[in-house]
């Protein structure tokens, strides 16, 4: 039986053919690729993997990067000893630095540069004076194109921009690699962090819930369905909503079924919340801004 490295090399020459016929569509190659996995010719892994690089040229920069509510950067005039609690606590390699907010990116810190500054005196160095070029890409690229031009040009990390030129994300080169062969993790990135799930379960029958937890997910959860949906689209939303406010850590409310704690917050956002199932559901009020 063929192996999957000469399968590669057939398919290879595929999309390298000098004549002049007309080149495979994607429905033909997703066949090619099914019909291989069904006779067993490549293994499911990489039957796997082939499907999601044929499906990479539909997919857009928005889909796959980091909203810019979630990743951690820090500001041009901080000083190198104010920097490094920060890279201990993340734990990633490398930083978006901005000047004034995050809509004025002025270049990338990496964690490494600031071993040769540790024998100086660091509240005297900031992140501006040892950053590097940051590179900017619309939100809307695909992935297909990003990934060449990152794997061209050594870029490891890039900042997506909207149409008015604001910030909406962050991508690295992991985040496109993990499209292709799925999750995989940095050599210096805190396995437990990148394993966290959205909806952890508790021993007294509640659920720790990230507030960027999509409404679908709490809707499946509590068999529910959630009121005013075109105002919110994660959970944390729905809370915000439900207070009219950013609400404090402690602070409580009910939703139909469901008894609501905010667990982590900060001025800006709901970060976690405690949910928990409510007996004797039918007689709670729903609770919202417009009391529906």
């Amino acid at each position: 039986m063929e192996n999957d490295t000469g399968f590669l090399n057939r398919l290879k020459k595929l999309f390298h053919r000098n004549d002049n016929s007309q080149p495979l569509t994607e429905e033909a190659l997703q066949e090619i690729i099914h019909t291989s996995g069904e006779a067993g010719v490549i293994a499911d892994d990489t039957h796997e993997m082939l499907n999601s690089i044929i499906e990479l040229q539909d997919i857009r920069v928005q889909e796959v990067m980091i909203p810019r509510t979630d990743f951690t950067a820090v500001s041009a005039d901080a000083s190198l000893q104010d920097i490094i609690p920060t890279i201990n606590e993340r734990g990633f390699s490398r930083y978006p630095v901005f000047e004034d907010n995050l809509d004025n990116i002025i270049g990338i810190l990496y964690a490494k540069d600031i071993l040769k500054y540790l024998q100086e005196d660091t509240r005297n160095i900031t992140a501006r004076q040892i950053i590097r070029p940051v590179y900017f890409i619309p939100e809307t690229k695909k992935v297909q194109e990003l990934l060449q031009e990152m794997r061209k040009k050594g870029i490891h990390i890039a900042v997506a921009v909207d149409e008015y030129g604001g910030t909406s994300g962050l991508v690295t080169l992991s985040d496109l690699v993990e499209e292709i062969i799925g999750e995989i993790y940095e050599e210096d990135v805190d396995q437990k962090a990148a394993e966290e799930k959205n909806i952890v379960p508790q021993d007294d029958g509640s659920y720790l819930v990230a507030g960027k937890t999509e409404i679908e997910e709490l809707e499946d959860l509590f068999d529910i369905e959630v009121d005013n949906r075109g105002k919110f689209e994660s959970v944390g939303g729905l809370v915000i909503y439900l207070f009219s406010k950013i609400p404090a850590v402690g602070e409580t409310i009910t939703y139909k079924n469901i008894a609501i704690q905010v667990t982590d917050a900060d001025e800006r956002r709901v970060k976690k919340v405690r949910l928990s199932p409510l007996e004797n559901a039918d007689s709670e009020p729903a609770a919202s801004p417009d009391n529906v």
